[in-house]
């Protein structure tokens, strides 16, 4: 792959990152908690079961999507099928729904 390649990867990327955040920042609302700035699930979860043990109950969904949580941020390290993908897509929407659903309590 030459230099040139490598640019036009990582300028898509960044037009994709672009895009997301643009259309992030309007639905902009605050937030209950201030969770730690951090992409590791994984430790985020930590966090949530001191609070409450339910959380637990994500652990297994929590570690499959732990492995997008930071390799996607960079061009050509992450390969992902379309199973993978609807999976992931899956358990982050449940993940929401529980999440909602405590602090609907």
């Amino acid at each position: 792959m030459d230099k040139k390649e490598i640019l036009q990867q990582w300028l898509e990327k960044s037009n994709d990152d672009l895009r997301a955040a643009e259309y992030l920042s309007a639905m902009r609302h605050p937030t209950p908690i201030e969770p730690d700035k951090t992409h590791d699930l994984e430790y985020l979860l930590e966090i949530c079961q001191k609070h409450n043990t339910g959380f637990s109950i994500l652990s297994s969904k929590i570690d499959i999507l732990n492995r997008y949580s930071v390799l996607p941020r960079y061009p050509n390290e992450l390969e992902i099928n379309n199973e993978d993908m609807k999976t992931a897509l899956s358990y982050a929407k449940s993940i929401q729904e529980f999440v909602i659903n405590i602090f609907n309590k």
